[in-house]
């Protein structure tokens, strides 16, 4: 009696490996995780699936299990790698992987748990490092925490620093009020803040706010020329600061956005605070609360949405943020400009490949549209003061991260 097809189907399953080695990247990325696997002989593809559990976790341990979390996949591939960039900031996901073939699926391989950064809004429109009142060029190695300048101060000369790497997110600015823009790195995971204070020859403060699901939302909230160190919880719309005029007391606010909304912390007033506000990535509506009118709240409908960046700064010189948006297939900026009754205007400068990186780059008062090409390290600024002619030069490239704001969108 000969074998059927179905015994077949059978045995080939039974001799068909699951996939081994899962890797899933921790915090590495603020709009992924990153999965990687080693090949099964025989297969032509591999499914993706994952669980995840409902709440943040505040501890993440080194001997994890994939425990009872529901499971659904996600995606396929052909190769051994895959980004989830469905995920979910500061929430630990399991993941498996199955190998398939014209025939037959392996049984899952064994779980691996990872989890993305969260996206905050770490943008400064003064990146100054030296103080002249010019945004300098900054660059930053993720792998080996090296940071590189070129400072306009100088004439551009080269500077470099070594502080962080994988896993951290850069949150530079000036903590100790004298004008320089001070390196600084925030670690998820632990809710540690690393600061590099030039007033102390560039030795290191720690201080501890936040944690896994809380992004970064630093800013001068108090008004005393000093940027205080805030966070912001996505899922639950929640803001924590620590105000350096109040011996860094925490102030908080409570319900002030949720998943669909990214912190978009600036000074819309000119009272030289920061006011907490978040932009919907979904529809574009905008909601600030005006430290200068009591925190009442202001709001913007439909300026900007899915694929669209905010880029926040003050592009007129009036001594008020403008809300402003950069779509990056098509390079078009949009601003609202708050000296003009919140005129519209428009421009384009970038696209595919080239991240917003604004910046007060000819002195002048007013915020200069700028772009970084990630992979050739073109830097790409229209300047001001200079009728908004376009200024280019080179600087990073493959590797390098510019230092400014480049936030992934869930």
């Amino acid at each position: 009696m000969g074998w059927a097809i179905s015994d077949i189907f059978t045995l080939d399953t039974r001799f068909f490996s699951a996939p081994t080695k899962l890797t899933a990247s921790d915090g590495c990325y603020a709009d992924k995780v990153a999965l990687g696997w080693n090949a099964v002989s025989g297969a032509s593809g591999y499914q993706v699936w994952r669980g995840g559990n409902s709440n943040q976790l505040s501890v993440i341990s080194d001997h994890r299990t994939a425990g009872d979390s529901a499971r659904s996949q996600i995606g396929q591939t052909t190769g051994t790698n895959f980004n989830d960039t469905s995920a979910m900031g500061g929430i630990l996901y399991y993941y498996w992987i199955k190998a398939t073939n014209a025939y037959v699926t392996s049984a899952f391989s064994a779980s691996a748990a990872g989890w993305r950064r969260s996206v905050g809004y770490s943008h400064y429109a003064d990146m100054d490092l030296d103080g002249d009142g010019k945004a300098d060029l900054v660059i930053f190695d993720p792998l080996t925490g090296t940071w590189r300048a070129r400072l306009s101060g100088n004439n551009y000369a080269d500077a470099s620093g070594i502080l962080g790497g994988p896993n951290c997110t850069l949150v530079p600015g000036d903590y100790d009020g004298d004008t320089k823009t001070d390196p600084g790195i925030y670690e998820e995971l632990t809710g540690l803040w690393t600061i590099m204070l030039s007033t102390m020859g560039y030795s290191t403060a720690s201080a501890t706010l936040g944690g896994m699901g809380y992004a970064p939302t630093p800013g001068d909230f108090d008004g005393d020329f000093k940027t205080d160190l805030g966070v912001y919880l996505q899922s639950a719309g929640d803001w924590q600061i620590m105000l350096s005029a109040s011996g860094y007391a925490t102030a908080s606010v409570a319900g002030f956005g949720d998943a669909e909304h990214l912190p978009v912390q600036r000074d819309y007033d000119g009272d030289r605070k920061y006011d907490p506000a978040i932009y919907n990535i979904v529809n574009g509506n905008w909601r600030v609360m005006l430290s200068g009118r009591g925190y009442g709240v202001a709001t913007a409908v439909g300026f900007g949405g899915t694929s669209y960046a905010p880029v926040v700064g003050d592009y007129d010189g009036d001594g008020k943020s403008d809300p402003a948006i950069y779509h990056e297939s098509t390079g078009v900026w949009t601003v609202m400009l708050s000296g003009s009754g919140y005129l519209i205007a428009a421009g384009t400068l970038g696209g595919t490949g080239y991240a917003a990186l604004t910046g007060d780059y000819d002195g002048d008062g007013k915020t200069d549209p700028g772009v970084y090409n990630t992979t050739t390290g073109e830097w790409l600024v229209m300047l001001s003061a200079s009728g908004y002619g376009i200024a280019m030069t080179t600087f990073g490239g493959e590797g390098y991260d510019p230092v400014g704001f480049r936030p992934g969108l869930e």
